[in-house]
């Protein structure tokens, strides 16, 4: 049975084509500067209310003109929550310029920054080192760890530096030590839920691998606050157009959701929960999710989702050596666990 979930975490986003046809008021405008320029290249972003997507994302185009899906509902765009990304920008202000029964002219205002902490991506902040061995080697290691700049690390880096004390390579040390150890708890876990889960080696998950090397380029190069950064350029063409619509589902907690693969007709959202033995089905037109438990003596840990030639869904495990095949028109599983020459699960 397929019932709502309560949506408290952002799950996933992926990028779809629009599918839909329902007569709802369109959604378009411009993003403009204070002096009234056009901005290029901003991501735009509002909160949909259910059924469907929680959010839809756009992009805006050269002239700064954007235009949201019309499947949205938007209502008379009075009530719109927007937010924005773009490098150098911060929003200001928002003006519904008219709206009738097929069209709301919307107006997003940017005020410039020389702050980009809140739009700059991690290479922004590698960047300032120039050691390019240890920046590979640090990503390598915290890929699945470390979210850089995420807001929840600069946050962490913020109250790093408010703890008092003359010592700030020992304190920020002491700080990002503690850190990548409650990560790799966390990681540990994370892969050890389910009704059928057993514990799990934090060093065979997301974990740190070099933690040493790793917590001294954090110390080294992730000092102060981490609060501002300036001067960073994309350096090449976004891999985005003003056609990109991004829909945003939400999931129930806990979960880990990795990957997604858009199937069957009607298209349903399939999500791999990779730290136990299911899947979630979302249906993108109405937003409401179901659970497909994969059939397991052992926990499986479903991490990349296929598209079979048949139409039918292919999982490859993370935790264990199972692989499954989902008829998706008639649910059902056909799984097979991989052994070597031995008879030895792999």
């Amino acid at each position: 049975m397929q019932t709502k979930t309560t949506l408290t975490r952002l799950a996933t986003a992926i990028l779809l084509a629009s599918t839909y046809t329902e007569a709802n008021a369109a959604l378009q405008g411009h993003i403009v500067d204070g002096n009234g320029q056009p901005v290029a290249d901003a991501m735009i972003t509002v909160s949909a209310p259910v059924p469907g997507p929680t959010a839809f994302t756009v992009y805006s185009g050269a002239d700064g003109s954007f235009r949201f899906p019309a499947e949205g509902n938007y209502g008379d765009g009075s009530n719109l929550s927007v937010s924005i990304r773009a490098l150098g920008y911060e929003l200001d202000t928002t003006r519904v310029n008219a709206t009738d029964k097929q069209d709301i002219q919307l107006t997003v205002i940017a005020r410039t920054t020389a702050n980009q902490a809140a739009a700059a991506p991690a290479s922004a902040w590698l960047g300032q080192s120039a050691d390019q061995e240890a920046v590979n080697t640090f990503v390598m290691d915290c890929v699945g760890c470390h979210q850089v700049p995420a807001v929840h690390l600069r946050n962490y880096a913020a109250a790093i530096a408010d703890i008092p004390g003359a010592d700030r390579h020992d304190i920020a040390h002491q700080g990002w030590t503690a850190i990548t150890q409650y990560m790799n708890l966390l990681s540990a876990q994370e892969f050890a839920r389910g009704p059928e889960a057993k514990p799990v080696d934090v060093k065979n998950v997301y974990s740190v691998g070099d933690g040493p090397r790793v917590i001294d380029f954090m110390t080294d190069h992730f000092t102060g606050r981490m609060d501002t950064i300036s001067g960073f350029s994309w350096g090449a063409p976004l891999a985005v157009t003003a056609d990109t619509v991004i829909r945003e589902y939400e999931v129930a907690e806990p979960n880990a959701v990795r990957e997604a693969l858009l199937l069957g007709e009607p298209k349903q959202l399939y999500l791999a929960d990779v730290s136990t033995s299911r899947l979630f089905k979302v249906d993108p037109a109405s937003g409401y999710t179901s659970v497909i438990d994969i059939p397991s003596e052992t926990p499986v840990g479903p991490h990349s989702l296929h598209r079979g030639a048949d139409g039918s869904l292919w999982m490859a495990p993370f935790i264990s050596s199972v692989v499954g095949q989902l008829d998706t028109e008639s649910g059902e599983w056909k799984t097979w666990a991989m052994k070597d020459v031995t008879g030895k699960a792999t």
